[in-house]
């Protein structure tokens, strides 16, 4: 099996850029990957073992999530939000050997506004103290396996449930992946 990837990754880049056209500000910068064989945010290429559920839990925590920085300086000139705890919350279903549904719901504990509204008048100067985020639905396929060498694509499409401002986008993105 011969497969070009000149091709192929210049269609998973045009397909990424253009979904993230209009996208609004996703603060969260830790998601999680669902799958029984993923490592924190990082997803394998392998599905979980045929017909298995993997759940699971993360707390975490950021400082300064989403500030201003002065590009000659680049020193924080502004903090739209503060602090941000937040909980995630997925898990992943592997039907056969090839093919694995994951899901994943972000929820903000709690987070503070930052002093950016005090250098414009434009930069939100509320933030929402809590509330669920974009649910991110992740199916994965093994699509190649040479010995201890795996191939496997997925494409994460977020849901915008996490409504407006900083909890979540106002479409859905697609961020495919081999």
């Amino acid at each position: 099996l011969r497969v070009r990837a000149g091709p192929l990754l210049a269609v998973l880049v045009l397909a990424s850029a253009t979904a993230h056209a209009g996208d609004a500000v996703d603060i969260q910068q830790f998601k999680p990957a669902p799958g029984s064989e993923d490592a924190l945010a990082v997803q394998s290429a392998r599905p979980g073992p045929p017909g298995t559920w993997h759940s699971f839990a993360a707390i975490h925590y950021a400082n300064q999530p989403f500030r201003l920085v002065d590009r000659a300086t680049g020193r924080t000139a502004g903090t739209i939000v503060g602090h941000q705890t937040a909980f995630e919350l997925g898990g992943s279903w592997a039907w056969n050997e090839r093919y694995e549904i994951g899901a994943v719901i972000p929820v903000t504990l709690n987070q503070t506004a930052g002093n950016a509204n005090d250098l414009d008048p434009r930069v939100p100067g509320r933030v929402p103290a809590q509330g669920f985020g974009d649910l991110r639905l992740v199916p994965k396929a093994r699509i190649l396996e040479r010995g201890s060498w795996t191939a496997g694509v997925s494409t994460p499409l977020s849901l915008p449930t996490g409504g407006a401002g900083v909890l979540g986008r106002t479409g859905p993105p697609l961020r495919p992946r081999v």
